[in-house]
């Protein structure tokens, strides 16, 4: 860069400082990104109209902008109706057909996230929510575990995965979080990974999505 910006004006051409000049300010100049990286953008759905395939399809499609833009981020969402008003989780779950437990969904507080990242050229999505009860809410998460990858099989974007109803889940941990996952598919690196901290249960339908989401959210 200093070579452009103090090269020699001795030849008295000022097409060429033009030039020079031009090529400094398009190096320089921040890449454009389609969505936010360090805030929340909006995704909005005509909630009386939609249908679960045409939410995933939505979501597919704005995963597919973000791989095409090159985005290693997770980018988070806030889910709206068609007037731009907040969705609760519980309407989200029941618009996207997220077959959890209706005791464990009457826990969950209004506000929640959305994240789709891209996890190595597959996109993967997440979910951030909170809870009324941290302890009842724990205590059913524990009790409908092996159901939770078949109840969230809806944020799976790709066609044709099978998800078993019933899948065993084993401990991990991630810094300073305790990590509960059952693998889904292997061969596509898809698997169902969740962390309750405190009042908030975070999802990654991979390994690499739930960590990155945790990163995001102890900056």
């Amino acid at each position: 860069m200093k070579g452009d910006t103090n090269g020699s004006f001795e030849s008295g051409s000022s097409s060429g400082v033009v030039e020079k000049s031009s090529d400094a300010q398009k190096n320089t100049s921040p890449k454009q990104y389609p969505f936010s990286l360090d805030k929340p953008n909006y995704l909005s759905l005509n909630v009386e109209t939609v249908s679960p395939s045409e939410f995933q399809k939505t979501l597919s499609q704005t995963a597919e902008r973000i791989k095409a833009a090159d985005i290693k981020e997770p980018i988070e969402f806030l889910i709206t109706d068609q007037s731009n008003n907040p969705l609760a989780f519980s309407r989200f779950a029941f618009l996207l057909k997220l077959e959890l437990d209706s005791k464990l969904l009457a826990l969950t507080n209004e506000s929640f996230s959305l994240y789709v990242y891209n996890d190595g050229g597959q996109a993967r999505l997440g979910l951030a929510v909170s809870f009324n009860d941290p302890q009842a809410a724990a205590l059913l998460i524990a009790k409908t575990e092996s159901n939770l990858p078949y109840a969230l099989r809806t944020l799976i974007l790709e066609p044709n995965i099978n998800v078993g109803k019933s899948l065993g889940f084993r401990s991990t941990a991630y810094n300073q979080f305790a990590i509960r996952f059952a693998n889904i598919n292997s061969e596509k690196n898809l698997s169902l990974d969740y962390s309750l901290d405190k009042a908030q249960l975070f999802i990654g339908t991979s390994k690499n999505t739930l960590r990155i989401i945790l990163d995001a959210n102890t900056k």
